[in-house]
């Protein structure tokens, strides 16, 4: 049995394999020594994944969730061929066992999808953002929002004009550590390419939309939790991933400063967002 161990922000991941498991994408770039997991996983190649019984808790286009008595079953699909009918490819069993199946090779994507990676970290209190993430004098800000409202713009432009390092193009990882809130990287970075494994404490939130000039206005809390509760992946049927990012994001709201940015596309709202924050 070989084991790899990974870290993501907080979390301390173990996974137990017979077979090799190939590297793939970002996550090898969160390979980290650790003494105690938080999850050990064993994955075992199958070409049967464990039946589909029990009570069905949730079906989705790509996943399925049985309670079988004790046993949670977390079935994982990928769309195929032409006419891109779902076929299962894993089963996570009781955040102990993940089965994988139809694969030549086992590789880390198959791994932490199969898993389903987000659920995991958020059980542990570490909720993913959709934002762009950067990294300004050991403090990070984060640039969040939907697409095509100029996050990674403005990202672009301080790594440009204010020496900014952008830890991640597209996700950052929020979470609290010794009294702290921390944004960390993962391993998800969209189009971006930009993935970075650091972490280090939240200084601001900023929700970019493109503007005729520069102006900025602090959220309140309230306003904060309404805007940012749908940028997080969670499940919203299953109800302690509800409380797990409800819990997370109140204590975030009333800890950092959250901003909507109404903003032009150059080096002016660098400097007008720098002055005030």
């Amino acid at each position: 049995m070989q084991n790899k161990k990974y870290v993501f922000c907080d979390c301390a991941i173990e996974i137990k394999h017979q077979n090799p498991i190939l590297k793939k994408n970002n996550y090898s770039l969160f390979l980290e020594d650790f003494e105690t997991p938080d999850f050990s996983v064993e994955v075992i190649d199958d070409e049967k994944l464990p039946e589909k019984k029990g009570q069905r808790l949730f079906k989705g286009e790509l996943n399925e969730v049985y309670l079988d008595g004790e046993t949670m079953k977390t079935y994982s699909a990928f769309p195929i061929g032409k006419e891109q009918i779902a076929k299962d490819f894993a089963c996570r069993v009781n955040n102990e066992k993940l089965f994988i199946s139809f694969y030549k090779e086992t590789n880390e994507f198959l791994v932490f999808e199969g898993l389903r990676l987000p659920d995991l970290l958020l059980s542990k209190g570490i909720g993913i953002l959709h934002c762009s993430f950067i990294e300004v004098e050991g403090q990070a800000i984060l640039f969040a929002g939907d697409n095509q409202v100029g996050k990674s713009t403005q990202a672009s432009l301080w790594e440009k004009y204010a020496g900014a390092t952008v830890i991640n193009g597209d996700r950052a990882g929020l979470f609290i550590k010794n009294g702290k809130i921390m944004a960390g990287g993962v391993p998800y970075c969209g189009t971006s390419g930009i993935c970075k494994n650091k972490q280090m404490p939240l200084k601001a939130i900023v929700c970019p939309s493109i503007g005729k000039e520069n102006e900025l206005k602090m959220l309140s809390p309230m306003e904060s939790f309404t805007f940012l509760l749908g940028k997080f992946a969670y499940n919203t049927w299953n109800p302690s991933e509800v409380n797990a990012i409800t819990d997370l994001l109140t204590i975030v709201v009333e800890s950092v400063p959250i901003y909507s940015y109404s903003c032009l596309k150059d080096e002016s709202a660098v400097r007008y967002l720098s002055e005030r924050i």
